[in-house]
């Protein structure tokens, strides 16, 4: 059952039937508390294209999808009423759950932007997302079977370094996407995302240690000070996925 734990301070819908994960098309609509300025319209944005951008990595396929098939395609973004902005999405391929990452965006956005609600509609029937302070979020799962050897030692002093192993040395064209990629995993979760309740999502906090450092087929990525749910690490797993898929194959990825 999809659900946050954290009490939302405006209100979240979703359809009664698979939305994200359908397939089809959906319809985010935000509403604002008032009506917006342009620099709120353009906070709102960023969300929503943060958020359709990622989605493009595979990180949030979970296990119904595999991550290099997973995605949406972004639409037109319009005001449906004077406060009421509205996002198209076709094509969606990513796991329900993702809807609990835009709500930790948008909490963290209502600390400037207040909003009424944000509903997530395909045309049928729409219930409350369930709040439930007593358990936690749910988020994207890892996706399930790893085209790659992992050696996860979870540390656990919030410093993480991802290092994988390559069949060839790194591409310019494919280290450049790698950059990209994580630098969005990096924004989201400095946008609230993957939120450890009770914690609220505007505390989230990674420090990236710049880009990544290859050298013949090794490439090394380290992260410190991570202050999310740990499924956040799931979601660079899926990412990572989708990367061996896409640009080179992985051949084995050491957390430590």
């Amino acid at each position: 059952m999809i659900r946050t734990a954290f009490k939302l301070p405006f209100r979240a819908l979703h359809p009664t039937t698979k939305f994200f994960a359908s397939g089809g098309d959906v319809q985010l609509a935000l509403e604002f508390a008032t009506e917006p300025t342009l620099a709120q319209v353009k906070q709102a944005d960023y969300l929503m294209q943060l958020f359709t951008d990622y989605a493009g990595t595979g990180a949030l396929s979970g296990r119904r999808f595999e991550p290099h098939q997973s995605g949406v395609d972004r639409g037109p973004i319009a005001f449906r009423s004077p406060k009421v902005r509205v996002l198209s999405l076709s094509h969606c391929r990513v796991d329900d759950t993702a809807i609990v990452l835009l709500c930790d965006m948008l909490m963290r956005l209502h600390l400037s932007v207040p909003l009424h609600s944000f509903i997530v509609s395909n045309g049928g029937e729409v219930v409350e997302l369930l709040q439930d302070p007593h358990t936690w979020s749910t988020y994207p799962e890892r996706y399930i079977p790893l085209p790659f050897e992992i050696n996860d030692q979870q540390p656990e002093s919030g410093a993480y370094t991802f290092v994988l192993d390559l069949v060839e040395p790194l591409q310019a064209p494919a280290r450049d996407s790698l950059n990209a990629w994580l630098s969005l995993w990096t924004r989201c979760v400095l946008a609230g995302c993957y939120a450890l309740a009770p914690i609220e999502p505007k505390v989230n906090y990674v420090e990236p240690d710049g880009e990544v450092v290859d050298f013949a087929t090794t490439v090394e990525w380290s992260v410190f000070k991570l202050r999310a749910d740990p499924v956040a690490i799931d979601a660079l797993i899926n990412l990572l996925c989708c990367f061996s898929e896409r640009f080179q194959r992985v051949v084995r990825v050491t957390i430590q």
